[in-house]
């Protein structure tokens, strides 16, 4: 039978919450660190545990740090507020004609010294509460919507790229079905870096892994590279559970 550990206060356990506060500050300032969860465990007790969005949204997983004081409470805040930053981008433009064409077809990227899903074209459109995109390959696709900034915030082109204030952007997460009939939950983040240009940030919520995809008018070619590529080929069948 599975049994939980018991929860505790980090005081109790002889744990500084100031000291996992300074350890929150290190990873979330390392460039090179992409934290999806956190669980102290002392004495056989957990003391804190937080999810960064949009991982929290997964069902049965939250944010615990039993409050025991100022510095409990500080931490139980931080914990509350774990978030990867959204994609840095533009809202949708109001012409939609130029996007919904045929496919983007995705450069083979051979050379470049990245590794690349299998993705064969993405294709983008309107959707009831914003955009959706389609992740195609061969025999399989997936579609989802993708969270972005609203509409009018941020005017494409009125920002250099790169220079969008983190956070402002939002995680569309959802549990689309391939062509399978296999339930992928993703969260996905996008939106244009100008007239031409559109990048999405897709997590495969049930996986580390994490798809970047970038669409462009001229040629209609896409590229698609993975941020933390799957040790296999990375199909959309094998980024899930399994069962």
């Amino acid at each position: 039978m599975a049994r939980s550990l018991p929860r505790s206060t980090p005081g109790d356990q002889q744990v500084d919450p100031a000291a996992i506060l300074r350890f929150l500050d290190a990873v979330e300032d390392h460039p090179g660190v992409e934290m999806h969860s956190l669980m102290v465990v002392r004495h056989g007790h957990v003391v804190a545990e937080g999810w960064w969005a949009p991982y929290s949204a997964l069902p049965g997983l939250g944010t615990t740090a039993p409050d025991d004081g100022s510095a409990h409470r500080q931490l139980t805040t931080r914990l509350g507020r774990l978030a990867l930053p959204a994609c840095q981008a533009g809202p949708a433009p109001a012409d939609w004609t130029p996007w919904t064409g045929p496919a983007f077809r995705v450069a083979a990227g051979a050379g470049d010294g990245q590794v690349h899903p299998p993705l064969s074209s993405v294709a983008v459109a309107p959707g009831p509460d914003g955009w959706q995109i389609r992740l195609s390959e061969a025999a399989n696709s997936l579609t989802f919507p993708v969270g972005t900034f609203p509409v009018g915030t941020l005017p494409v082109g009125t920002l250099p790229v790169g220079t969008l204030p983190v956070g402002t952007g939002d995680w569309a997460v959802s549990a689309p079905a391939d062509d399978h009939g296999d339930t992928i939950p993703v969260a996905a983040s996008g939106g244009w870096l100008d007239d031409h240009t559109l990048r999405a940030e897709i997590i495969f919520l049930e996986t580390p892994h994490r798809m970047d995809v970038t669409c462009s008018l001229a040629g209609r070619r896409a590229t698609a590279s993975w941020r933390h590529p799957p040790l296999n080929a990375g199909k959309l069948q094998d980024l899930h559970c399994p069962g």
